[in-house]
């Protein structure tokens, strides 16, 4: 398969915008997340909700004998990857896993040693691009979590182009009340919807009223909206308080169409 110049475009990008920034790649805010709960059962109750669909079950769906799969933000050990690895040897399908990291961690380096993850990436996953287009990429207390607001348009392209065709990519978000700094979404839609593009002015304003009101969806139909006109079909839901501890509220899966 011809490898997409697409990531390496949106990487460029990434690079280019930071290095007019005072702050550097990897330098947004991180939450530590509680490593129990990056497990396949908590991901997979995730991905259901956003996708409608069992997590293995949609991997399984693809028809393909090896699978590329790669974990942005894999923890203290990559358990989530270990997990998957093993449940998809259960139905006989073979995974190459990928555990991407903004630190060198000792348990993924333990679990690389025992084969239970295949290969590991250390560093700012601004920086970050596949060698070769892979079948599905999680990011639930991933590099979403941290990136700078100016760059995540394109941080979020670079691994949505990185997937194969028929490729699946599952994100979670935070978005905090208003007042705090936690505005993904809305940043998002910013950045990747032209119906808001040139409208600095009033955008601090309509942005706090919707999160006053609570009127979520409507900023995340145009994330949507914009990954359609991508290629992409895309799925955003709010994610119960009771699914998971702290984080994410809310999670996005695409799906490559072309």
């Amino acid at each position: 398969m011809r490898k997409s110049r697409a990531p390496e475009y949106h990487r460029n990008r990434i690079r280019r915008a930071l290095a007019r920034s005072r702050l550097g790649m990897g330098a947004g805010y991180v939450q530590r997340a509680i490593t129990e709960n990056r497990g396949l059962k908590t991901y997979g109750n995730i991905f259901r909700i956003g996708a409608g669909c069992g997590l293995v079950d949609a991997l399984e769906g693809m028809r393909r004998k090896k699978l590329t799969i790669i974990e942005d933000g894999a923890g203290r050990n990559g358990r989530f990857l270990v997990e998957v690895k093993k449940a998809l040897l259960e139905r006989g399908i073979k995974s190459r896993t990928i555990a991407v990291s903004l630190r060198k961690r000792k348990g993924i380096e333990k679990n690389l040693k025992k084969g239970l993850v295949d290969e590991a990436a250390y560093g700012p996953a601004e920086e970050y691009v596949p060698k070769k287009p892979v079948d599905a990429i999680f990011s639930v207390f991933g590099s979403v979590q941290y990136v700078q607001n100016l760059v995540k348009k394109d941080h979020l392209l670079k691994y949505a182009h990185s997937l194969r065709k028929g490729g699946i990519m599952m994100l979670g978000f935070y978005v905090a009340e208003a007042g705090t700094h936690r505005q993904d979404g809305f940043e998002l839609r910013r950045g990747l919807s032209k119906s808001t593009e040139g409208r600095k002015g009033t955008f601090g304003e309509e942005l706090l009223a919707r999160l006053k009101d609570g009127d979520m969806k409507d900023d995340f139909e145009g994330v949507k909206k914009a990954f359609e006109k991508r290629g992409f079909e895309a799925r955003f839901e709010p994610v119960p308080f009771n699914t998971i501890r702290f984080y994410p509220n809310w999670v996005l899966v695409l799906k490559k169409l072309k």
